[in-house]
């Protein structure tokens, strides 16, 4: 697994990444989104048929999570990205060969890039009678969701500085992430993000918990 997102990586046109609008979507409430089917998870279809539940399977959704165990150098951080029951692409692992300071939004960021770049992977090896043509990122990280979706886009603009002109922190996962989006999408796979809170994001939370239990 490639755990160190910080190497810098240019991105030629980067491709603005879109926040999933549920409320604009779905009026049967965020628990009725999700359609599990085998070992998938895929985006109920708006226009289903009566009980408004049927599954987009052109639609892929996968929920990330991060832990951390004392942040810091000497903390351990870990990662779960799920994509459905019994999937074999499901991750469960801590990250302790990171070399850097281990945080929590380190360890949400790590799985974001984790879950793109297997994304991407999925996407190359699926049957092009059903391809991936939409891949939802589900978080409950609001300030993993924001950066991506609100703040990315201006830090790109402004080469990389926050507003008060200091190094936007975690650069480096921000540009793989930027970079992964845009190569998915150059592919005809369009990228979200949708933001849940943590009730809603039980499996993906469950998978990074339990990669800190692992022996290092």
């Amino acid at each position: 697994m490639k755990e160190d997102c910080d190497a810098m990586v240019e991105i030629d046109e980067p491709v603005l990444p879109r926040r999933l609008d549920h409320q604009a979507l779905y009026n049967n409430g965020v628990s009725r989104i999700e359609y599990k089917s085998g070992r998938w998870v895929h985006i109920a279809s708006p226009g289903g048929p009566r009980t408004g539940r049927a599954p987009d399977r052109t639609t892929l959704v996968v929920a990330i999570s991060g832990d951390c165990l004392r942040n810091h150098a000497t903390g351990r951080a870990s990662v779960g990205v799920f994509w459905g029951y019994g999937n074999l692409n499901n991750v469960s692992t801590a990250l302790d060969s990171y070399p850097g300071p281990r945080t929590r939004i380190m360890s949400e960021l790590s799985a974001c890039c984790r879950a793109l770049r297997d994304g991407l992977r999925i996407r190359q090896e699926r049957p092009s009678c059903t391809p991936v043509q939409r891949l939802v990122v589900k978080s409950d990280s609001e300030r993993v969701v924001s950066g991506i979706t609100e703040y990315m886009p201006h830090w790109i603009t402004n080469g990389w500085r926050t507003n008060n002109g200091g190094d936007v922190p975690y650069a480096g996962f921000y540009l793989e992430i930027g970079e992964l989006i845009a190569q998915l999408e150059n592919e005809g796979t369009a990228v979200d993000f949708w933001f849940v809170s943590r009730r809603l994001n039980p499996d993906a939370r469950r998978m990074a918990r339990n990669g800190l239990r692992r022996d290092p």
